[in-house]
């Protein structure tokens, strides 16, 4: 995969695999890099018996396109929240998002798999990770639908499948995989790449909830080489800011 920019090169580390290195000296204040999502979840599990009764309660508080926070849900049409069309399970912040999703992250396929998955008891029998993990299989056996280059880019990144992913796998393999399209060792790959390079997008801090959780998981692609990133000057000179936004991660150095 190539650089996002002229400032970074992708080079594989001695010991360590592969990882970003500036390609030359850099400024004080300057973006490297910029990033954007090239498939997004929801971190929320697929049954609404698997949740506490308070996280329950909040259980559609956000936009299943963009993440968004919905504004609380009216009795009336005053709501600019909208409901999927085909389902009574997934809400959007306007009628705008609702059609971006039907043509992409929320498509026929993708709805009538998540409705298929709710109705199968054995979910509640495993660990609550696993609805969390078919969420993220179905979102990326749709990207395979939709986007194919990025279905391979997300598919090169580093991850290596072991016991944990492979049971998991295991399990969710028949009951999502399409027509069997899909290999289970495909599968275990996805879950394993999920593992490492997934970002958690989290709840908006509020200083009346100091428990914010994650609302969903994102998928960026150059912004999973942060844990492997090197620079050519001491690191006890540079503070790495990250802003993780919606629709991006901007990297940008501070020198102190």
């Amino acid at each position: 995969m190539a650089a996002p920019s002229s400032l970074l090169k992708v080079e594989e580390i001695q010991g360590r695999g592969r990882g970003m290195v500036a390609s030359q000296p850099l400024k004080a204040g300057q973006s490297v890099l910029r990033d954007s999502p090239i498939l997004q979840y929801s971190a929320l599990p697929l049954i609404r018996q698997s949740l506490s009764s308070s996280s329950s309660a909040s259980a559609s508080c956000f936009c299943d396109h963009c993440f968004k926070t919905l504004p609380p849900l009216q009795g009336d049409s005053s709501s600019c929240t909208v409901l999927c069309p085909n389902c009574c399970h997934h809400y959007f912040c306007s009628s705008k998002c609702l059609s971006k999703a039907l043509n992409n992250s929320h498509s026929s396929w993708v709805c009538q798999a998540l409705s298929h998955l709710r109705a199968n008891s054995l979910l509640l029998e495993q660990p609550l990770e696993r609805q969390v993990q078919a969420n993220f299989l179905i979102a990326a056996y749709n990207l395979a639908n939709f986007s194919p280059s990025d279905f391979q880019i997300m598919l090169s990144l580093q991850g290596s499948p072991e016991e944990s992913t492979i049971a998991a796998a295991q399990f969710l393999h028949p009951l999502i995989s399409p027509r069997n399209e899909f290999s289970l060792e495909l599968t275990s790959a996805l879950l394993a790449n999920d593992k490492l390079n997934a970002f958690g997008i989290m709840q908006s801090f509020s200083e009346h909830d100091d428990q914010r959780s994650v609302r969903a998981y994102g998928i960026y692609p150059y912004a999973s080489f942060l844990t492997m990133i090197a620079f050519p000057m001491p690191a006890d000179l540079i503070t790495l800011t990250l802003i993780h936004l919606m629709t991006a991660i901007i990297l940008t150095l501070l020198f102190g």
